[in-house]
């Protein structure tokens, strides 16, 4: 998606309740100076001094931390004054050159996935890789070709389309790689940004990048800063 229709998109952030979020405040600014939009929504909770243009707020206290998100997805979805299209962001997504087309992008195959996830526990199975797993036989019975949508990188969704996924797979939580797989919105295979760890080497020439509460801090949060040192329109 060029950046002339990504004007008339909106961007939407699923945020946990905090008193404070640095990596959101600079996701933010990384958003008005880069990444063309039309409006940022924040559904969930909204930390101190962050003035997104649309605010949901949504209880995070029962359920599991899947149910909540795909509660909030259905609400995106339902909410007919967010466009419909729109990019999915988390709170340390960070957009470091000026966007200029939006690529769709998938991670790797899924069972390659999967098996590089679960040998950092020792081969065995955690609660994402069960769920890549569940989204893994869920479209192999539909016949479908199974690639990881899970990166660290914003995503665009359509809410028509992201509502069929939800009524088509209830129960399962992977939801971008449902939406990829499932609407064959194919792209191109790109390494995930996320740097997991202190010390863990990035590309410092990388339209996006994404870190850790733990990561923040050190090297790479401080590339980050150094890019956005200029409070956006979202900081009270």
């Amino acid at each position: 998606m060029k950046d002339d229709d990504l004007k008339n998109i909106d961007i939407v952030y699923f945020v946990k309740e905090s008193s404070d979020n640095e990596e959101l405040r600079y996701s933010l600014r990384s958003v008005e100076k880069n990444f063309p939009h039309r409006k940022v929504w924040i559904y969930g909770g909204c930390p101190n001094g962050i003035m997104p243009d649309r605010l949901i707020k949504i209880s995070q206290t029962g359920n599991t931390k899947w149910d909540k998100v795909r509660n909030m997805f259905r609400q995106v979805c339902l909410n007919n004054e967010i466009s419909e299209d729109f990019v999915l962001f988390n709170d340390d997504f960070f957009v470091m050159k000026p966007l200029k087309n939006l690529e769709v992008m998938f991670r790797c195959p899924l069972y390659e996935h999967i098996v590089k996830l679960e040998m950092k526990f020792q081969n065995k199975p955690n609660e994402y890789s069960t769920e890549l797993r569940k989204a893994t036989k869920a479209l192999g019975d539909l016949g479908m070709t199974v690639n990881s949508y899970e990166l660290h990188v914003p995503m665009l969704f359509n809410r028509h389309k992201l509502l069929e996924i939800l009524g088509a797979f209830p129960g399962l939580h992977c939801t971008r790689t449902l939406y990829g797989n499932f609407h064959e919105i194919g792209g191109k295979q790109h390494d995930d940004v996320k740097v997991f760890e202190v010390g863990q080497s990035f590309d410092r020439d990388s339209i996006f990048l994404s870190t850790e509460d733990s990561t923040f801090p050190g090297e790479v949060g401080e590339f980050i800063r150094s890019k956005f040192k200029e409070r956006s329109r979202f900081e009270g």
